[in-house]
């Protein structure tokens, strides 16, 4: 199957992708979801086990990154 650009961006936008923007979209959409007026460690470590990633896979940047897109997202 032949995929356009656009598609692939969705898939990133929507967490299906396997790269570093799809593994933070990924964890960030789980996070929106449940509606927690703060995120420590240990429900980010969860959400991210949740969604089968390694937390550790994420520099600062990408957490901060995670950050503005719950917030884009509420």
């Amino acid at each position: 199957m032949f995929f356009e650009p656009w598609m692939f961006a969705a898939m990133e936008d929507e967490g299906i992708m396997d790269t570093r923007t799809g593994r933070i979209n990924k964890v960030a959409k789980f996070l929106a979801r449940q509606n927690l007026d703060y995120i420590g460690n240990a429900e980010f470590i969860q959400a991210c086990h949740a969604c089968g990633i390694d937390p550790y896979y994420f520099d600062q940047e990408d957490i901060e990154k995670i950050g503005q897109k719950i917030r884009s997202l509420r």
